[in-house]
């Protein structure tokens, strides 16, 4: 039994739904995020990736526990190769 790919529907802004979620593109997506900022991260931390670098965060920000709860200090410390 083959499995048939589904065809692509495009949907609004240009998307291309279905057909594009092969794990070969999914990969590929995957491996060239640039300056992404998920509302899951501290506010300034920006996720990189590349086909030779898989690393997303290579930025941290400093915490304490003061007062019975967790608070931010300091810049943003960046580990990124070249800064």
């Amino acid at each position: 039994m083959s499995i048939k790919k589904p065809p692509a529907t495009k949907v609004a802004g240009g998307f291309f739904l279905l057909a594009a979620l092969t794990r070969e593109n999914v990969m590929k997506q995957a491996a060239s995020l640039k300056d992404f900022a998920p509302d899951t991260l501290i506010p300034g931390i920006k996720i990189n990736t590349s086909a030779t670098d898989y690393a997303p965060i290579e930025q941290l920000q400093m915490m304490r526990f003061k007062g019975g709860k967790w608070e931010l200090f300091g810049d943003i410390i960046s580990a990124e190769q070249g800064s």
